[in-house]
């Protein structure tokens, strides 16, 4: 389990839930869950849920508008999720009745950090499935990285960014291959992570040949806070930056970067592309990482253009990167110093009308 997740769960004994659709006779048991999880945040400044929100009326309504299932500890009730079939509020001209669209998530204090919110997810998407949905959405705080990267590391991707008032929603929609095995989750980078790739770094020349001249070997604790930074708001940040999960066997296996991101001009680059996990290379897997990447840029961002830099002896790369939609750029190629002679660096590119067309 991942240092991130301790806000939610933890390595202790997990109990197995039982889930089931709730009735309006549950009404009080729903209520207490919602009050007691909203009491939670305001204690813990979390400025999302608000306990006088869920009155007997309020809650009672529920039952028209959504469909609500309760998991049980036991006897007692110890989570909650809604699903409905409209979310127009949040998702706009992209609302789609064919979705389910998962709201108010949230389990019972004396059973957090027990894995419940991971059993709850995993069995709305089961649901969701069976029940013949293209899928299933949800929206979270912008500023709840914790909530975000759950998500995220149980198979959702972004998909936008909304303003209720002064306060940005992630919006995100639960995806699949179809193909368990080939299923890649794209997860935010954060301290957890920095064992993995400062492993990854190899050697300076590797070090060098996938991350750029920026960083120095040995890769070091203060390079990465500084690269981590102000990262990961989508709606601000000049850089979005992720781990790489192989949802089958729950292994972090890559890492990559979108940086230095302007949203005046609508240009970026993507960044530090690798796959550190040997037993995953040569599998096609840095070309979908590349075009995650570039649906986040021109699909969701509306960035114009996207550039990278290779070293040109990385044929392998080039030949992802290609496949990727990326293009030379004959007249923008440069040397560098590499060990101890000089290499060509390539610089490919694509703009979003190309990415448009390539799709």
């Amino acid at each position: 389990m991942s240092d991130w997740q301790d806000e939610w769960e933890t390595e202790i004994d997990v109990p197995s839930l039982i889930i089931r659709e709730a009735k309006p006779s549950d009404a009080d048991a729903v209520r207490e869950l919602l009050v007691e999880a909203a009491n939670w945040m305001v204690q813990k400044g979390i400025d999302q849920w608000r306990p006088e929100s869920f009155t007997r009326e309020e809650v009672s309504s529920y039952f028209d508008s959504r469909r609500i299932f309760l998991g049980f500890a036991g006897d007692e009730p110890a989570a909650m999720f809604t699903l409905q079939e409209s979310d127009p509020s949040y998702w706009g001209e992209m609302n789609d009745p064919d979705y389910y669209y998962l709201h108010r998530l949230n389990v019972r204090t004396k059973y957090r950090r027990m894995g419940l919110s991971e059993q709850m997810m995993k069995w709305a998407i089961q649901k969701t499935l069976e029940d013949g949905k293209k899928g299933i959405r949800l929206d979270c705080v912008s500023t709840n990285l914790n909530l975000n990267l759950l998500y995220q590391s149980l198979g959702f991707r972004y998909m936008a960014t909304r303003y209720n008032g002064d306060r940005q929603f992630n919006l995100y929609e639960w995806f699949t291959t179809g193909q368990e095995e080939d299923d890649l989750d794209f997860v935010y980078f954060g301290k957890w992570d920095y064992d993995a790739i400062q492993q990854w770094a190899g050697s300076p020349e590797f070090l060098l040949g996938w991350a750029g001249p920026h960083w120095q070997y040995p890769l070091q604790d203060e390079q990465l806070d500084e690269y981590l930074s102000g990262a990961n708001f989508p709606w601000k940040s000049d850089r979005l930056i992720y781990t790489v999960i192989h949802r089958a066997s729950g292994q972090r296996i890559g890492h990559i970067s979108l940086e230095d991101l302007n949203r005046e001009t609508g240009e970026g680059w993507i960044g530090k592309v690798i796959i550190g996990s040997a037993a995953f290379r040569g599998k096609g897997l840095g070309e979908r990482m590349v075009r995650e990447m570039l649906r986040i840029a021109f699909d969701i961002l509306k960035l114009n253009k996207i550039s990278l830099r290779v070293f040109a002896w990385n044929q392998r790369a080039i030949r992802s990167f290609h496949s990727a939609g990326l293009q030379e750029q004959d007249d923008q190629r440069m040397t560098v110093q590499f060990g101890d002679k000089e290499e060509e660096l390539l610089l490919m590119s694509i703009d979003r009308n190309s990415w448009n067309l390539y799709q």
